[in-house]
């Protein structure tokens, strides 16, 4: 959720401290584990961090003398495209620093009309069976996955070849 929040506010990823609710006191959602974290809950902090934004443009424009909608977020400063005399960075947002923080709330609401956001699969294998011993061994294997966008391509490698190592062993 830190890489959807960088990559939203383009703030580094190790400048985003994730803190774990408590789920007695906060709103309901999915469950998520696995390969279906991403597109279950990403959806709900991408909002947020979009709502945050939001916020954060409006404290710039009434601080740069200019509208909301004229700005953009480039490397922890916030700017107006059309006046690059119009700049300044979030650190130093004069509203921002007598508030402390501020809070973006998001939901995720239902999946796009005719929008799939599950990853899908298909594998193959051939084996060979000894017929004396019942032994049983993979000599083929080709899998075919259709995950959406990549995230992280570690974690999603070592998923993919985990599922294969798991789904394929026989006993």
């Amino acid at each position: 959720m830190a890489m959807v929040i960088s990559e939203e506010l383009g703030i580094p990823v190790k400048k985003i401290q994730i803190e774990h609710a408590d789920t007695g006191t906060t709103q309901y959602a999915t469950p998520s584990g696995g390969s279906k974290t991403v597109p279950t809950e990403g959806p709900a902090v991408r909002a947020a961090a979009v709502e945050v934004k939001q916020q954060l443009f409006d404290l710039a424009a009434k601080e740069l003398k200019t509208k909301a909608a004229d700005l953009t977020l480039k490397n922890g400063e916030i700017l107006s495209p059309s006046d690059p005399s119009k700049k300044v960075k979030v650190t130093g947002l004069s509203d921002l620093k007598r508030r402390g923080v501020l809070v973006g709330i998001g939901y995720r609401g239902p999946n796009p009309q005719g929008k799939v956001v599950n990853p899908f699969a298909a594998q193959f294998c051939e084996v060979e069976v000894n017929m004396k011993t019942g032994e049983v061994k993979l000599l083929r294997f080709l899998g075919s996955n259709d995950s959406g966008r990549v995230m992280n391509r570690l974690t999603y490698d070592n998923q993919v070849v985990g599922g294969i190592t798991w789904g394929s062993a026989l006993r």
